[in-house]
């Protein structure tokens, strides 16, 4: 049977192909994207603060500008922060989803009441 209209049917066929799965780790610093350094463990250490950015990610791949720390809502002018953890060995951490950092509701919204803990995560498709 043709297709009528802008309508196209695909008739092909999908060869095979061969796939390598490697391990996420990093042997030298250019596969922390020069961003950090590359542990002996093959985990990169990321630089924390250089220049006012600091580079999160596995492979050092996010930059999180000093000015991008603290964001303000559009409506209301809500304030929200970055979340500092201390879980590393120098007690200087970022609390991350998805390797983006996660923003704790600070106050300003007359929507949200000031003693609740709202965070903002990115999900790895949107913000939410």
């Amino acid at each position: 049977e043709e297709v009528q209209g802008p309508w196209q049917i695909w008739a092909g066929v999908i060869g095979r192909t061969d796939v390598d799965i490697v391990c996420n780790e990093c042997s030298v610093n250019a596969d922390c994207n020069l961003n950090g350094l590359c542990r002996n463990d093959g985990k990169c250490e990321c630089y924390n603060d250089e220049d006012g950015v600091t580079f999160i990610g596995p492979h050092c791949e996010v930059r999180l500008k000093d000015d991008c720390r603290t964001i303000y809502g559009e409506l209301h002018n809500d304030t929200w922060s970055v979340v500092p953890v201390a879980w590393d060995d120098k007690g200087k951490g970022l609390w991350q989803s998805y390797d983006r950092p996660v923003y704790r509701y600070q106050g300003g919204n007359p929507l949200i009441n000031d003693t609740d803990v709202v965070v903002l995560i990115y999900s790895g498709d949107r913000w939410f």
